[in-house]
């Protein structure tokens, strides 16, 4: 048996041990931590200095505050954090989290880590966490004016801290003598920087919803969850531009603005999908450096269930977990038998989401109310979760108490949620479709400069010098000619060069003629 397989307590370098019960609902991180990137979204490691500067207000003077963050690396070759490893990062937030940020080694495996993730362990996922582990050891964080202690409210002027110190993994249990000294650290362990420790008794700490996290299908929608959850805390609406998000996820922000927003528009789609926000749109701002802004508005179902847990930071008010399921003889021995229907299922899924509502799986009325459901959506059983799910979200925005499951056929809720539901497929699919067009115009566009240059390449040199000669005689004979030949003659030729590949492009087809070519369903890449 490997020693990953074994639930160990956790112990700190004074002795102390707790056990960590699983599975974990919540964690907490320094909110700053939250805004600034732990890990950069690339998904290779980037290789140099990750740097963002920023102005924080102005001070007494009228002089802008200059803020800045950056990633520094021991090892180029290694890189920085990629977005898979924020997943890590969250798990051993969690962990410490249980401990009130006190211990600093962890007596934890690869597959504790799994289990608060919630993965499958395998030598896949645990080469994954100690891939990530090394990157985060080889960053060093510098921060100026991010920081705030929760005391004195006084900013950090300068901070600079790790985050991994070491760490030790072993696939065999401990093996000791007789009487043999307990060994100063265990065979799998993990030791956190002390400078991180200390900044997190210190700063500000936000929630970490674990469940919802979790949930979430890319590292790309589960930073921007974070993100968002930390600037929409007291507040119902966010903007930002998207150059300087990208600047806050620690990649260049020089990307058009339109593929920015091709990238974010799934993972907003989602985050609305599943109930954090109510709204999303992408502005045209007045920031010349930043035209394009992203708007958001929170759901306030999201809301309401936060406001079931104390201040940012704080433990929940109230255990999460559903109401125990009430037993009778017809619902024990179907859950005993193990075949459910599926309108005994969607009773089951309609008491998770609404713990404390009356009535059971056994229930006839219920289970005939479920049916009824049913046949609305057509016997579709993830169509009838939809409209549980938007229901709960609806009776909530309007304080209508569900106390049975026959309220979910009450208000036109179904037809509502089914209405929403093909609303939602249909602005996904107009999405795609307008992603698959920008990409198949991207790869036209590829294509339609790699053939101008072939024939270009193809031409000898007389055809090619007889050709920029005729685009000369058309350049400065046209209507801004004697402006033409004032320029200087290195600059003439240029330009007349792109004349001439013009003209070897107006042979070639044109974009729908290419894309007719190509025929329905073909894979699209640059190199088409």
């Amino acid at each position: 048996m490997r020693q990953d397989e074994t639930p160990k307590p956790v112990s700190s370098e004074s002795g102390t041990s707790k056990v960590f019960k699983f599975p974990m609902h919540t964690g907490r991180e320094p909110i700053d931590l939250a805004e600034w990137p732990v890990v950069t979204l690339a998904h290779a490691p980037i290789r140099g200095r990750v740097v963002i500067e920023n102005v924080l207000g102005a001070d007494a003077d009228g002089n802008g505050i200059p803020q800045g963050w950056e990633l520094a690396l021991r090892d180029a070759a290694l890189g920085a954090p990629i977005a898979g490893d924020q997943d890590v990062y969250v798990a051993i937030m969690a962990l410490l989290h249980e401990t009130d940020f006190r211990q600093r080694v962890l007596r934890i495996t690869r597959a504790d880590l799994c289990r608060v993730l919630e993965w499958q362990p395998s030598d896949k996922k645990y080469l994954r966490i100690q891939q990530s582990l090394s990157r985060f050891r080889n960053v060093t964080y510098k921060g100026t004016n991010i920081f705030k202690d929760r005391t004195t409210r006084e900013r950090f002027g300068y901070i600079e801290f790790g985050f991994v110190d070491s760490f030790a993994f072993s696939d065999r249990p401990p093996k000791r003598a007789k009487g043999a000294d307990q060994p100063e650290l265990p065979l799998s362990y993990l030791r956190l920087a002390d400078e991180f420790l200390i900044l997190c008794r210190h700063a500000h700490l936000k929630l970490i919803d674990l469940d919802f996290y979790r949930s979430l299908s890319r590292p790309e929608t589960r930073w921007l969850f974070r993100f968002l959850d930390k600037n929409l805390y007291k507040r119902n609406e966010y903007r930002i531009g998207l150059s300087k998000l990208r600047r806050k996820q620690g990649l260049p922000s020089t990307l058009d603005p339109k593929y920015i927003k091709r990238d974010h528009q799934p993972r907003l789609e989602e985050l609305k999908t599943k109930g954090f926000l109510r709204e999303f749109r992408f502005e045209k701002g007045s920031d010349r450096d930043d035209p394009w802004q992203l708007w958001v508005a929170k759901d306030p179902a999201f809301a309401l269930r936060r406001g079931a847990r104390k201040l940012s930071g704080m433990e929940p008010t109230e255990d999460t977990k559903p109401t125990p399921e009430k037993r009778s003889a017809t619902n024990s021995a179907l859950l005993e038998s193990g075949s459910i229907s599926p309108a005994a299922e969607l009773v089951r899924y309609f008491h998770q989401k609404f713990p404390g509502a009356a009535g059971s799986i056994g229930s006839k009325s219920e289970i005939a109310k479920a049916t009824e459901l049913l046949a609305r959506c057509e016997g579709d059983v993830v169509k009838a979760k939809h409209c549980v799910d938007w229901t709960r979200t609806g009776a909530e925005r309007t304080n209508f108490g569900i106390q049975h499951f026959s309220a979910l056929l009450l208000n036109g809720y179904p037809e509502r949620a089914l209405a929403a539901l093909a609303a939602e497929q249909t602005r996904a699919v107009e999405v795609r479709k307008r992603q698959d067009e920008d990409d198949m115009k991207d790869a036209y566009n590829t294509w339609l400069r790699q053939e101008v240059a072939r024939r270009d390449g193809a031409l000898d040199s007389a055809e090619h010098e007889r050709m920029i000669a005729e685009a000369l005689v058309e350049l400065r004979a046209g209507r801004t000619g004697l402006t033409f030949s004032k320029i200087p003659e290195e600059m003439q030729r240029r330009i007349a060069e792109s004349k001439m590949r013009r003209k070897l492009g107006r042979e070639l087809p044109s974009f729908d003629e290419w894309a007719a070519s190509r025929g329905p369903g073909v894979s699209i890449s640059p190199a088409a």
